[in-house]
């Protein structure tokens, strides 16, 4: 996790100690595309990581690449219709991260300081179970689930 910025403060960087101990993260999936209310999106699902679940996806976002993919190419919907909010919880400390995925570009997370990568370790403990998606576009599907046509999403 060395490297990951927790939170910035004007051009203060605040790293997060190796042995920072994550109480929660709060998993917001949330609807674009069909506002029922102009100041707020529709909440889709929600769940929580805790222990060492949320320790894994916070080392996940830390270890992925600066940058934004996977991109898709030939495609119209440039921002997706969906997103999901992470709420991270480290004692008294908050800090959200997006995690944009269902669009042609600019999918990875944002911690409002720094852009990354969508990796395998960040989307398959977020886009499964109750965050499950009804479809995938390849580069997404192949994150999730392994290379197109060799894994298949069971039943949940």
């Amino acid at each position: 996790m060395t490297g990951w910025r927790w939170e910035s403060y004007q051009t203060v960087e605040v790293q997060v100690p190796d042995d920072w101990r994550y109480d929660s993260i709060a998993v917001g999936r949330y609807s674009l595309g069909h506002r029922s209310s102009p100041a707020r999106a529709p909440l889709i699902a929600s769940s929580t990581l805790t222990g060492d679940a949320a320790k894994a996806l916070v080392a996940a976002i830390g270890a992925a690449p600066e940058g934004l993919d996977p991109d898709v190419p030939d495609c119209i919907i440039v921002y997706g219709g969906e997103l999901i909010v992470l709420t991270m919880h480290a004692g008294d400390r908050t800090q959200e991260v997006l995690v944009r995925y269902a669009g042609c570009r600019f999918n990875g997370t944002d911690d409002g300081t720094t852009q990354r990568r969508l990796t395998a370790a960040v989307v398959r403990p977020l886009l499964t179970g109750v965050h499950q998606q009804t479809s995938y576009n390849n580069g997404l599907y192949e994150l999730v689930f392994g290379h197109a046509g060799v894994s298949k999403p069971t039943s949940q």
